[in-house]
């Protein structure tokens, strides 16, 4: 049986980088709903600072916060847990796939969250995919691993 291709949003050419954009690594942490994308992003920056909640569908858009480690500034690009084009309920969650897809193309290292308590599903293939074609470096992080079996 043949698959269909992923639909991707077109790319779109960012606005011109500032010196401040040229100065820092930008990290998209990207996954399924409800994988720990928030938590890590509060872990990396020790505190609270994006709502984690563990209902999917809790983050609805890209958000960006800013940390500095060893002198190294840090975008951490926090997106919306992807899912099945057919199991998006509203033009929100489409809108909230194509802000991870643009998170995705304008990172410097993507963070690709997998949960160990689940197979690998064809949203992960197809996120994998997505940061083959968009040769970006990825940190595979399995997630959850205390509570595989």
């Amino acid at each position: 049986m043949e698959q269909a291709a992923a639909v991707l949003p077109p790319a779109e050419e960012d606005e011109a980088e500032s010196e401040d954009d040229r100065d820092r690594i930008r990290l998209a942490i990207v996954g399924r709903p409800n994988v720990g994308k928030s938590t890590l992003v509060n872990r990396l920056l020790g505190e609270e600072r994006v709502m984690a909640f563990n209902l999917p569908g809790t983050t609805r858009d890209s958000i960006s916060t800013f940390m500095e480690h060893n002198g190294v500034k840090y975008e951490l690009i926090d997106t919306a847990g992807v899912r099945k084009k057919s199991k998006m309920a509203d033009s929100i969650e489409f809108y909230s796939y194509t802000r991870a897809v643009r998170s995705v193309r304008r990172a410097d290292v993507v963070l690709f969250l997998i949960d160990a308590t689940l197979k690998i599903s064809q949203v992960d293939k197809k996120l994998a995919h997505l940061i083959n074609e968009e040769f970006k470096a990825c940190v595979l992080v399995i997630n959850k691993w205390d509570l595989a079996k």
